[in-house]
């Protein structure tokens, strides 16, 4: 009888232990915001400074006493770095031409990342190869880092360096950026079009890779998704795309920051999910989900019920900011009534604060680099061509 009783809580072991494996290696489940976040604080926002002939709806990068405006017009220069003080214009940032020193002509470009050094642009440019006598869309990979002092210093275009990577014409970049050693990190998304062979051979290769790495060492590639996609997201729901697809999508289209060469901190497109990476491990560390997928745009797209997805993502050596915006109650979702928050998390995403920011018209949120405030861009009544810029200082 012993021996069966021993048996019995043996199995019962083996049981609790392959499912705390099983819980471990799951995709990450949806967290209870109002449960993480119990230091709350109600955020007040001053008029700060009317900037004269500055968009509000182009993207600003507040970095420090600059700051970048950055028109995606793709007939216009791309964008201008100003002193924050004072607004005065101090140079462009670059121009559209053929050559080294420029931009691709005539096209937009999708992301501009800002490092302590650099800045780099990243086209969003699709352009056709013959293959197999086969039009393929692929995508132009005309990345380009330029020194930022350059830029500060309003050196003559011409004559500002510029580093232009190399990567495998077979590679679609998102995103990318580059790390204080010099190695320039990308972010891939799925190789359309053929996403019918996609999905069959999503697991194969380097379509399993999400981000790859530009080093002295050579190209290297990592998986960065955490767990195995979507777990509540049903393809049968319309979408064209698997689970897993759907998450490279996403990921590829979010937000993503960098600390030192070693860790990254990524923001899931159309969601409010977090999950840092180890570039030393080549791991996922941490994950936090707080919305549920739902498919949208007949499937090809997702969402959730909330509508909350992160707009602003930045970093210090010791914290993670997140803006967000979305309903963050029934009440909010019922009346239609889109709000902002900014939410603090540290590099273990250990929630940390929460500053709700009031709800302001016609105009947008955002955070400067060093996360020490928010400021709001409201569009002048009187000239749509200037800014109104309101402030609040952030304290943890």
């Amino acid at each position: 009888m012993k021996k069966r009783y021993r048996f019995l809580w043996l199995l019962f072991g083996i049981f609790i232990f392959d499912s705390h494996l099983a819980v471990c290696s799951s995709p990450p489940m949806r967290l209870d915001m109002k449960r993480d976040f119990t230091v709350v604080e109600k955020v007040e926002l001053k008029p700060f400074k009317t900037y004269d002939g500055l968009k509000a709806w182009h993207t600003w990068i507040i970095d420090g006493s600059l700051l970048y405006v950055i028109d995606h017009d793709p007939w216009n220069d791309l964008g201008t770095c100003y002193d924050f003080d004072t607004g005065k214009k101090l140079s462009v940032l670059a121009k559209h031409g053929k050559a080294p020193y420029e931009l691709s002509d005539k096209i937009s470009y999708k992301t501009i990342h800002v490092t302590k050094d650099f800045i780099v642009f990243v086209p969003a440019k699709t352009i056709a190869k013959t293959v197999s006598n086969k039009y393929i869309p692929v995508r132009e990979n005309a990345i380009k880092v330029f020194a930022k002092k350059d830029m500060i210093n309003n050196v003559p275009v011409k004559d500002r360096k510029v580093i232009i990577p190399a990567f495998p014409d077979s590679v679609w970049v998102e995103q990318a950026t580059i790390l204080p050693n010099g190695a320039i990190v990308a972010i891939m998304p799925p190789p359309a079009p053929d996403l019918q062979k996609l999905e069959k051979d999503a697991r194969t290769g380097m379509e399993k890779k999400t981000l790859m790495v530009l080093g002295q060492k050579g190209v290297t590639y990592h998986e960065t998704l955490p767990g195995d996609g979507f777990p509540e997201y049903n393809p049968s729901l319309g979408s064209k795309f698997t689970p897993y697809v759907t998450m490279k999508r996403s990921n590829a289209r979010g937000l993503f920051r960098t600390r030192g060469n070693d860790m990254a901190v990524f923001a899931v497109d159309g969601q409010f999910m977090l999950y840092t990476f180890d570039f030393n491990s080549g791991k996922v560390k941490n994950v936090k989900r707080y919305t549920d997928i739902l498919p949208l745009n007949g499937g090809n797209e997702v969402g959730n019920d909330m509508g909350l997805r992160v707009v602003c993502l930045e970093v210090t050596d010791n914290h993670i900011f997140c803006l967000v915006s979305g309903y963050f109650s029934e009440a909010d979702k019922q009346s239609k009534t889109d709000r902002s928050a900014v939410f603090v998390f540290d590099w273990n995403l250990k929630p940390i604060k929460k500053f709700e920011l009031p709800k302001l018209t016609k105009g947008y949120y955002t955070i400067p680099m060093d996360g020490s405030a928010v400021y709001f861009k409201q569009v002048d009544k009187e000239n749509d061509k200037n800014t109104l810029l309101y402030k609040a200082d952030l304290k943890i």
